[in-house]
C-alpha cells in the first residue's frame, strides 16, 4: 500500500468509528431508578414501566431528557433547534426500551402512572391489546403514537 493509500483507508476508518459512535450517543438514557428526575415535572424516577425519554442534538451536544410518564413525553415539545430528535419509552411488559414512534399504547383511567395520564407503551399491538383487556376490563383503548397525540391535544 502505499502512503496516499493508508493515509485515505485511515481517515475513512476513523470516520466509519466516529459515525457509530455518534449513533450510540443518541440510543436511549441510562436511567438510574430511585435518582433520576423526571424533566417535566421533576419527580425522581421510580416506576421503569412508565419512563420514556427525549434524546437529540442541539449545538453539537447531545441532550438526554428523562420523563417519569410515558404521557409527559408525549406532551414534550423539542426545541426548535434540536436535531436528530429520538423518542423512546419503556415496554410496560418488557421494561426495555423501544422506539417510541413505532410502540403501541394502551390509555386507560384504570392504569395508575406516576403523572396519571393512564398511558403505557408496549413493543407490539398484540401485547398492548391483551394488556388493555387486563387493565380495565376490556374497556382501555389501545393506540398508535399519532392517535394518542391527537387524543391528547383535546
Amino acid at each position: 500500500m502505499n502512503r496516499a493509500t493508508r493515509v485515505i483507508t485511515l481517515i475513512s476508518a476513523v470516520l466509519l468509528i466516529s459515525g457509530c459512535d455518534r449513533r450510540e450517543e443518541l440510543g436511549p438514557p441510562e436511567i438510574r431508578f430511585g435518582q433520576d428526575t423526571c424533566h417535566a415535572c421533576g419527580m425522581i424516577l421510580e416506576d421503569e414501566r412508565y419512563a420514556a425519554a427525549v434524546v437529540f442534538e442541539r449545538d453539537g451536544a447531545v441532550e438526554r431528557l428523562v420523563f417519569d410518564d410515558v404521557g409527559e413525553m408525549l406532551k414534550f415539545k423539542p426545541p426548535d433547534s434540536a436535531a436528530q430528535v429520538h423518542w423512546y419509552a419503556r415496554d410496560a411488559a418488557m421494561r426495555q426500551w423501544i422506539d417510541a414512534t413505532s410502540a403501541t399504547y394502551v390509555k386507560s383511567d384504570d392504569l395508575a402512572t406516576p403523572m396519571g395520564t393512564g398511558i403505557a407503551a408496549y413493543a407490539s399491538a398484540q401485547a398492548a391489546r391483551s394488556a388493555a383487556a387486563d387493565i380495565s376490563h376490556g374497556q382501555g383503548g389501545t393506540f398508535s403514537r399519532d392517535q394518542l397525540l391527537g387524543r391528547l391535544k383535546d
